[in-house]
Order: C-alpha cells, then sequence, then structure tokens
C-alpha cells in the first residue's frame, strides 16, 4: 500500500509531494524523501508553492499559523490484511465441524506524523487532524446509511492508493476505499520533537508530533472506483406482456407483504428531511403491496425487459460488487390503482435478475431458473425519481437534488430475505431480466449497471 497519500471524509490529509514542496518553501530541514515524484501531475494539480498560495487543505486565512504547517506523513500502518474467520467447533470423538467464513470489521492502525514549522503551526496542525478524523455531523434526519441517528453518528470514506500513480490515468486505477468508516481511536499523541534553527537568523525550525489513530471498518473491503456495464434507456428490449406465472410470478411475491394500518413509508418533503405517510389500506382488504391494485381487480400481467451484459472486460480474480440504478420513465401509468397516492408516488412491484445466458437461448427468451445467480424485488419504486441498489449500504433509496439518497424504500432478495447483494459470480456473458407490472409503461425509463473490485486483503 502507498504511503504517500490518504483522504478521509473527502478531505486529503496525507500527500507526500505537498509535503516535500513545502518542507523546502518554509525552510525548515526534513529529512523524508519523496518517494513519489509524479504524485502531483497524477492528480494534475499546478506545482506546489506554499500552503497560502495553494489553499492547502488546512490553511486558514485567518489564522496565520496555519500557513506554517507543512502537511502530514504516514510513518507506520497495519491491518491491511484479510478479516475472515471460521469457527471452529470440535466434536466429542474424532474431528471438527468448519463453520461458515465470516468477515469481520476492519481495523487499520496508522502512526501519523504532522509537520511543521513552529509550535504554534504544530498545535493548529494537531486540531485540525482532530476536527477532520471526527466525521461529518448527521443531517437532521436519522444517518440512513449508517442507521444511526444522532450528532457525530455519520459514517465516513477513508482512500489510499495501492501504489505510486505515474499519469492521470494511473489514480482511478490504484485508487481503494474502505467504506462505513469512523475513527475509533486518537489521534492520541505517542511522540513529539523539535529541532531549533538550523543556520543563525532563520525563524523556522522542525516541529513534529507522531499520532496514532485507528480507522474502523464496518465493511472490510477495499474497494476500486465503479466501472460501468449498462447505461441505457429500456425501449430497445421491451420483449412484451407476460403472463406472471410464466415465468417468474410477481404477484405471489407480493402476497406476504400484506400492509398494515399503522404502517408507514417514507417519502421526502425538503432535501434534508422526510415525512412519514400511512401506507393506504382498503376497508375490507389490505392492499398487498403499495402500487400494487386491489386483487379484486384481477391483476394478471407485468411487461418484461431483457438486456444482454458483457462482463468480459473486467478481471474475474477478483470479487466484483454491483450497483443497480433504475430511472423509471416519464409516460402516464396504463393501469388503475385504488389510491390516487400511489399513481402519483409509486410503481412497481419491479423485479431484477441476473442470471448467465442459457445455452442456446439468447436474452430475452425463457431461461433454466438455475442460471439466476441474482435477483433483486422491490414491491415499491419511486415514480419517476430514479432509485439505487445499493451495493455498499445494502439498501435501495431514491436519489435527491445533489445525487443525495434520502428515504430508503424496500428490497429483498429470493424467498423476501432482506437485500445483501453477494458479489457477481454469473461469467462474462449475462443477462439483466426486469418485470415490471403493466400498470407502468417503462419503456422512457433506463437502467444503469456499474460493478467495483473489491478485495478482502492489501499489503
Amino acid at each position: 500500500m502507498f504511503t504517500g497519500w490518504l483522504s478521509y471524509a473527502g478531505v486529503e490529509i496525507v500527500n507526500e509531494a505537498r509535503l516535500y514542496a513545502y518542507t523546502r518553501s518554509l525552510g525548515i530541514p526534513f529529512s523524508t524523501c519523496e518517494d513519489c515524484p509524479t504524485l502531483r501531475t497524477a492528480f494534475e494539480h499546478e506545482p506546489y508553492t506554499t500552503p497560502a498560495a495553494d489553499g492547502a487543505p488546512w490553511y486558514d486565512a485567518n489564522i496565520p499559523e496555519s500557513g506554517m504547517v507543512a502537511g502530514f506523513y504516514i510513518r507506520a500502518l497495519d491491518g491491511l490484511g484479510d478479516t475472515a474467520t471460521r469457527r471452529v467447533d470440535e466434536l466429542a470423538r474424532n474431528g471438527a465441524i468448519v463453520g461458515s467464513r465470516r468477515r469481520g470489521s476492519r481495523s487499520v492502525e496508522m502512526t501519523i506524523q504532522a509537520v511543521a514549522a513552529s509550535e504554534c503551526a504544530l498545535s493548529y496542525a494537531m486540531g485540525w487532524l482532530a476536527k477532520v478524523l471526527r466525521g461529518g455531523d448527521c443531517l437532521a434526519v436519522s444517518d440512513i446509511f449508517s442507521g444511526s441517528t444522532g450528532a457525530g453518528c455519520a459514517s465516513e470514506t477513508l482512500c489510499m492508493l495501492t501504489c505510486c500513480p505515474l499519469t492521470p490515468e494511473d489514480v482511478p486505477t490504484y485508487l481503494t476505499s474502505l467504506y462505513r468508516v469512523g475513527v475509533t481511536q486518537g489521534p492520541v499523541v505517542i511522540s513529539r520533537s523539535h529541532e531549533s534553527t538550523f543556520s543563525p537568523g532563520d525563524e523556522c525550525g522542525l516541529v513534529i508530533c507522531d499520532v496514532e489513530v485507528t480507522f474502523t471498518a464496518g465493511d472490510p473491503g477495499w474497494y476500486s472506483p465503479l466501472v460501468n456495464i449498462i447505461d441505457t434507456p429500456l425501449a430497445p428490449f421491451y420483449v412484451g406482456t407476460t403472463d406472471p406465472f410464466e415465468p417468474y410470478d410477481i404477484t405471489e411475491l407480493c402476497n406476504p407483504l400484506v400492509a398494515q394500518p399503522n404502517a408507514v413509508i417514507c417519502t421526502p418533503i425538503v432535501p434534508n428531511g422526510c415525512a412519514a405517510t400511512n401506507v393506504p389500506v382498503t376497508q375490507d382488504l389490505p392492499i398487498p403491496c403499495i402500487g400494487v391494485p386491489d386483487p379484486r381487480l384481477e391483476y394478471t400481467q407485468y411487461n418484461f425487459y431483457s438486456i444482454p451484459i458483457d462482463t468480459s472486460g473486467i478481471t474475474q480474480w477478483l470479487d466484483l460488487i454491483p450497483k443497480l440504478s433504475y430511472q423509471p420513465g416519464q409516460m402516464s401509468p396504463t393501469g388503475s390503482i385504488t389510491d390516487p397516492q400511489d399513481v402519483e408516488n409509486f410503481e412497481g412491484p419491479i423485479a431484477f435478475q441476473l442470471r448467465r445466458v442459457t445455452p442456446g437461448k439468447p436474452c430475452g427468451e425463457e431461461s433454466d431458473p438455475c442460471d439466476v445467480c441474482m435477483e433483486l424485488f422491490a414491491p415499491i419504486w419511486p415514480r419517476a425519481t430514479e432509485g439505487v441498489a445499493d451495493w455498499i449500504q445494502r439498501k435501495a433509496f431514491r436519489i435527491e437534488a445533489g445525487g443525495l439518497g434520502m428515504c430508503p424504500f424496500p428490497v429483498y432478495t429470493r424467498g423476501l430475505a432482506p437485500f445483501d447483494w453477494p458479489t457477481l459470480v454469473c461469467g462474462d456473458e449475462m443477462c439483466l431480466d426486469i418485470y415490471i407490472t403493466t400498470d407502468t409503461d417503462a419503456r422512457s425509463g433506463t437502467v444503469r449497471l456499474d460493478v467495483m473490485r473489491r478485495q478482502d486483503a492489501q499489503c
């Protein structure tokens, strides 16, 4: 792992090229060599001059000593390996039972060195570092991603590079990230030192402080940036209207989801807030799924779309984790709904299947059920609003202005189990089959599938 660059909560903390340039511009003696001379050009930055002129991440024009901070450096790093364990239960006689593999949380321990030209600057640097490591504060609503509530509940992203990038094209190749991260210990000062001016009359000296920080990631995988597989309108892949019992019975999946009179669903009212709306029910018969016609309307059909996918250009030696985005079309609903609010806010149910291509049967033809390797079922989907089935958060949520995910809505896998994307093991040639009730003509909608590589260990 390259230790010359680190970003946490969207803020660059360690940049070896900055540190190398700023120690010289500030006239302070620092013996660490520049191990990656191409780091600055790989990020397409202008030559680094001074913290003030460059607007370094820690620089504050109202605090003069911030301009005397040279930067930060990673001196030690631990916790990069695989976190998986297996429980072993010894049998009364010979042997034992080896349990399933479980990937635990990841704790990455770092020793970070702060470098400054004065005692005041070093104190400021430590205060700035502690603030950044605190992460972002929560919005006024619950943090839907971490599942927590209250101030300081948000989890963050930690980004590093696996090796020194030579060109801008190398950055996304070598970028690796940990998600759902929080600082669980530190920064704890373990040592500090001060060297007086190295030449008579100089005002600057070298002041350094070593601190230990522990980052804990709820998801232990190291993830690469997203790679797009498909991004297409549905119209070219419309197969036709299909009987729900051949080959896929959405209504049967929907039946167990009987709405309760007091059930609520989250609907956005402001960019950073949600309001609870009562799920509509009929007087004598609950509606099985929001957006589904009353069963007494004898609903029997859905629209079928099938999109061929080629992943042969992506390495199969690493785990591939998918992310699915669906943007419903703007066309009016084609069927009748028992409650006008459902027509306005939701469509569905919808089912997405990723499957292998059945030999001799291209996408769009009847498939072998055993070829389905991933399945996602959404009883509702926000109408005319992009929704994302997120690969890290294991939730589906609507995308609001600015790309903010708000108000998660329920999604399930086979057997109505909670949504949890496994790794994508369908092979190089796949089909994305989509089943949407005929209450919505989705041909003007779009679907996007991205994947990201996951590694369980780095070094």
